[in-house]
């Protein structure tokens, strides 16, 4: 009979510990392979929701420069002086007419 001195018994336990070493070091890369994975269809469906983002502000951008055109159109003939005086004329003339139709109104 053969008889297993404390040198064979350490090595046994050394084997066996290295073996769970091992078998915990796979499962740990099979999370971090499913975490990856994970990480991977998050990062692309964020750069699909930048992408429909990016669209949007492109889209209004454009609608912005659309109606600012009309805006500065519009802001010239105001600033001209001949439609200006020509507006605060007829806004004076019908507010003189409305007084006057108001006080006939009266008697």
């Amino acid at each position: 009979m053969s008889t297993v001195n404390t040198t064979q018994l350490c090595l046994c336990v050394l084997l066996i510990s290295g073996a769970l070493a091992c078998l915990a070091l796979a499962l740990l890369l099979l999370k971090l392979m499913k975490t990856i994975t994970c990480l991977n269809q998050v990062l692309s469906s964020a750069d699909r929701t930048v992408g429909d983002v990016n669209s949007i502000v492109e889209d209004v951008q454009l609608k912005l420069k659309k109606l600012e055109e009309p805006v500065e159109e519009s802001k010239g003939i105001i600033n001209d002086g001949f439609i200006k005086t020509g507006l605060s004329t007829g806004l004076g003339l019908a507010s003189f007419m409305l007084k006057r139709h108001m006080k006939k109104g009266d008697k």
